[in-house]
C-alpha cells in the first residue's frame, strides 16, 4: 500500500486565470542523469555552525526544533508520523508544522534557519534577500525531517539565472542540492511534491525551434542515510511523457488537496489512473503504459483552465467576458458533457479537493471594500453544492476571509481567520457544514493596529448619471489610537481621519465626471476598465523610542484601466506627548542642503551595491542617480519612513526604476543623520 501523502501544503490561494499549462517531455539521457547525480551529493564545507558545537548555535538549534517548549514536547508525544506545513505563502518568514490530528509539532523562522545553515550551501541557499529586504526561495515540501525549497537565481558566481531545488535537514541544518537547471537547456520546474516517501520534481523544457514539445521528466529524490546524500531515480513515467511529446500534447497536472502547488504526475496516475493531456482545444487521457484515448472538448466557447480532476469528473473554469467573472464547470468524463456549478456573475476560486469533492469559494461584495466569502463543496454528479461556512473581511486585517491559507489535511480544512486582534490558523471539519472552527494555537500575525487601538473604515461609489455604470469606487481606513498610549490620542486620530476625508475628496475630481451620455456605450461594454478604484489601508503601527513616537504606515492601490494599477504607500510619525506630526525636518538638525547630500550619497551607494544584471535602477550612471536623488530630496518629500534603526527613503515605480522593480528603498541609519530618537 502506498505510504500516506506527506505533502507540503502552502498558502497563497490560487485565483484561477486563463493561463494554460504547457510542456511535455521524455526521460533524461545518461549524460543528463550523470550530471544530476553530481549535484545531489551533500555539501560538506566546514563551518563554525556545523555540528552545533557553539553554545549560541546550539540554543538556536534547540529553539528551531521546539525542544524548549513544554507544549511542543506534549504535541510530539501525541502526534502521528505524518507532518504538514502551515505557511501563509511560500515565502513567509515564519511557518509551522503540524500532524494529521492538528497538533503543532514545530515552529520555524527563515532568519533562524539561514543562521543555522550559515555558509554551507552558500552558492544556492538564499532564504532572505538583505539587499532588497524580502524573503526568497519558495518552500515547497516537508517530509518530517527535511524542508525542501526551490528558487530561480544566479548560482554561486554565475551570471546566468537557473532553477534549483535543495533540502535543509532540520536535525543539523545541513543543506543538500538536489537539482539544478543548466543555462541554455530550457529546463524549468513545473511542479514539486513530497509523495510516497520521495520528493518528486517535474521538469518541463521549452519548445524547440520548430514550436514542438521537446521533453519532460519527473524524478524522485530520497535520502540515503548510509551515504549521507540524496539519490535520484526516475518516477517511471517515461511512457506517459513519450506519448504526449510524440503527439505534441501538453500534460495537465491538478491542484489536489491544497491550493498553490500542483500534484506530481505519479500522484495523479495513482489516484486517477490516467493523466489529462490537451492541445488547441483537443483533449485526451494517457495511461501509465502510454495508451492514448481521445475525449470530447471540455467546452466549445472560451479557454478552459483545468483546476483538478479524478477518474469521473474534470473541474475547470472559464472567463465570462459579459460578467467579468470566472465560472466553475464540471465535465462528466463518462458522458463527455459539462455543466456549470456557478452563476455568470459569481466570481469563483477553486480551493482544494478531497475524496471526490471539489472545494471552492464565491465572493460577494455588497459594499466596495468589504468582501464576503462563502465556501462550498461539490461532489461530482450530485444535484447541488453544499455550503461549508462563510466569512467576512475585517478592516485593518488584510487577508482573504475564509480562504487565506486554505488547505485540507486529513479530513479537516485549515485556513487563517481573524481572532482578537490577530490572524490565527484555525480548522474545521471538511465534511461537516457550518461547524465552528477550532484554534490550532498557531499565530500567523499579531496586528499592532489592534494592539494600540482600532481601525475605522468607509467606502464610497459614484455612478454615471446617464447609464448607471459605476465609475469610481473608493475604500479607505484610518487608525484610531487608544487613549492609554497618548494624552493627545484624539488629536492624532483626528489627523488620520482628516487624511481619510481628503482621500475621498479626490473622487470628486470634475475632470472625470461625464458631461453627457456620449460615453455610455463604452461604459456598458467595458465596465471594469471604466471603473476607477482606489484603496487606502492601515498597515503597520509601531511605537518608537519606548513610546515617545507613534508610526502609522498606510498602503493602497489605484486602478484606472489598463494592464495594471499603481501602488501607494505613506507613513506618519507622531510625537505621542503633544500629538503633533513629526517630519524629517523636525528631527534632522543640519541644513536641508546637507540632508540632500546625505540622501543622494546613500542612494548612489545603494546603486553601486547592485550588479548590472540585477540592478533595479533605470540608469547605468552613478552620477546620474546621485543628481536625481539630490534633486528629489527635501524636508517636504513624503517618501520617507521611520523605524527604530533609521529612515528609509523610497522611490516609487517609474521614478528611479521600472514598475516591475517596485519601490527602490534606501536605508539610512540615524547615526549617519546625527539623529537620536
Amino acid at each position: 500500500m502506498k505510504n500516506r501523502l506527506i505533502a507540503t501544503i502552502l498558502t497563497t490561494v490560487m485565483v484561477l486565470t486563463l493561463a494554460g499549462c504547457t510542456g511535455s517531455g521524455d526521460t533524461p539521457d545518461a549524460q543528463d542523469a550523470e550530471a544530476t547525480d553530481e549535484v545531489t551529493e551533500t555539501q560538506t564545507e566546514p563551518t563554525q555552525e556545523q555540528g552545533g558545537t557553539d553554545e549560541a548555535a546550539k540554543a538556536l538549534l534547540e529553539k528551531l526544533r521546539g525542544v524548549n517548549s513544554e507544549e511542543s514536547d506534549e504535541a510530539d508525544a501525541e502526534s502521528d508520523d505524518d507532518q504538514y506545513i502551515l505557511s501563509k505563502s511560500q515565502n513567509s518568514q515564519r511557518f509551522y508544522t503540524i500532524d494529521t490530528s492538528g497538533n503543532m509539532t514545530g515552529s520555524y523562522d527563515r532568519n533562524e534557519i539561514k543562521a543555522m545553515v550559515g555558509s554551507r550551501g552558500k552558492d544556492y541557499v538564499r532564504l532572505y534577500d538583505e539587499q532588497n529586504g524580502w524573503y526568497t526561495d519558495d518552500l515547497i515540501a516537508y517530509d518530517g525531517r527535511f524542508l525542501y525549497f526551490k528558487a530561480y537565481e544566479m548560482y554561486g558566481s554565475d551570471t546566468d539565472y537557473c532553477y534549483v531545488v535543495y533540502a535543509v535537514d532540520t536535525q543539523d541544518y545541513e543543506p543538500y542540492l538536489l537539482w539544478k537547471s543548466e543555462p541554455g537547456d530550457g529546463g524549468y520546474i513545473d511542479g514539486a511534491e513530497y509523495y510516497d516517501g520521495a520528493l518528486h520534481i517535474s521538469v518541463n523544457y521549452s519548445r524547440g525551434a520548430d514550436g514542438h514539445l521537446t521533453k519532460r521528466m519527473e524524478n524522485c529524490y530520497t535520502f540515503d542515510e548510509a551515504g549521507q546524500k540524496f539519490t535520484e531515480s526516475s518516477a517511471g513515467l517515461e511512457a506517459v511523457f513519450d506519448e504526449a511529446v510524440a503527439m505534441d500534447y501538453n500534460v495537465q497536472d491538478r491542484v489536489g488537496y491544497f491550493t498553490d502547488s500542483r500534484q506530481c504526475f505519479a500522484h495523479v496516475l495513482d489516484e486517477v489512473g490516467w493523466v489529462l493531456v490537451m492541445k488547441d482545444g483537443e483533449y485526451g487521457k494517457v495511461t501509465a503504459d502510454g495508451q492514448f484515448t481521445s475525449i470530447k472538448p471540455l467546452w466549445e466557447d472560451g479557454y478552459p483552465y483545468v483546476a483538478t480532476y479524478d477518474d469521473n469528473y474534470i473541474y475547470f473554469t472559464c472567463w465570462n467576458s459579459d460578467s467579468n467573472a470566472h465560472i466553475l464547470y464540471y465535465y462528466d468524463v463518462g458522458r463527455e458533457r459539462a455543466r456549470a456549478l456557478t452563476l455568470p456573475d459569481e466570481e469563483v476560486t477553486v480551493l482544494g479537493y478531497l475524496d471526490g469533492a471539489v472545494y471552492y469559494s464565491i465572493q460577494t461584495t455588497e459594499t466596495y471594500g468589504y468582501p464576503h466569502n462563502t465556501i462550498y463543496s461539490y461532489r461530482g454528479g450530485e444535484a447541488r453544492s453544499e455550503k461549508m461556512y462563510e466569512a467576512d473581511s475585517v478592516p485593518g486585517a488584510h487577508f482573504g476571509p475564509g480562504i487565506e491559507g486554505f488547505r485540507i489535511i486529513g479530513d479537516r480544512i485549515y485556513y487563517i481567520a481573524f481572532d482578537d486582534g490577530s490572524l490565527e490558523w484555525v480548522s474545521t471539519d471538511a465534511r461537516t457544514p457550518d461547524e465552528a472552527y477550532k484554534s490550532t494555537g498557531c499565530t500567523e500575525e499579531e496586528i499592532n493596529a489592534f494592539k494600540y487601538g482600532d481601525v475605522e473604515s468607509s467606502s464610497e461609489e459614484s455612478k454615471c448619471p446617464y447609464c448607471d455604470t459605476t465609475l469610481f469606487r473608493y475604500y479607505a481606513e484610518n487608525f484610531v489610537l487608544d487613549d492609554e498610549y497618548s494624552p493627545n490620542a484624539a488629536k492624532i486620530t483626528d489627523f488620520l481621519r482628516h487624511r481619510r476625508d481628503e482621500f475621498f475628496g479626490e473622487m470628486e475630481n470634475s475632470d472625470y465626471a461625464p458631461v453627457d451620455d456620449s460615453d455610455c456605450e463604452y461604459h456598458l461594454e467595458y465596465p471594469v476598465q471604466n471603473c476607477i478604484t482606489d484603496d487606502l489601508n492601515v498597515g503597520n503601527v509601531e511605537m518608537l523610542a519606548d513610546g515617545k513616537y507613534l508610526v502609522v504606515s498606510m498602503s493602497g492601490y489605484w486602478y484606472g484601466g489598463g494592464a495594471h494599477g499603481y501602488p501607494n504607500r505613506e507613513q506618519y510619525l507622531f510625537d505621542t506627548a503633544g500629538g503633533e506630526r513629526i517630519t524629517i525636518g523636525d528631527l534632522y538638525k543640519g541644513t536641508e542642503e546637507e540632508y540632500k547630500r546625505i540622501v543622494a550619497e546613500a542612494t548612489k551607494e545603494d546603486f553601486l551595491s547592485y550588479t548590472y544584471e540585477n540592478s533595479p535602477y533605470f540608469s547605468n550612471d552613478s552620477n546620474e542617480v546621485y543628481n536625481q536623488a539630490y534633486d528629489e530630496a527635501s524636508f517636504d518629500n513624503p517618501n520617507i519612513e521611520f523605524d527604530e534603526e533609521g529612515v528609509t527613503v523610497y522611490y516609487p515605480p517609474y521614478d528611479m526604476g521600472s514598475y516591475a522593480a517596485g519601490y527602490i528603498e534606501v536605508k539610512i541609519p540615524y547615526d549617519r543623520l546625527n539623529i537620536d530618537l
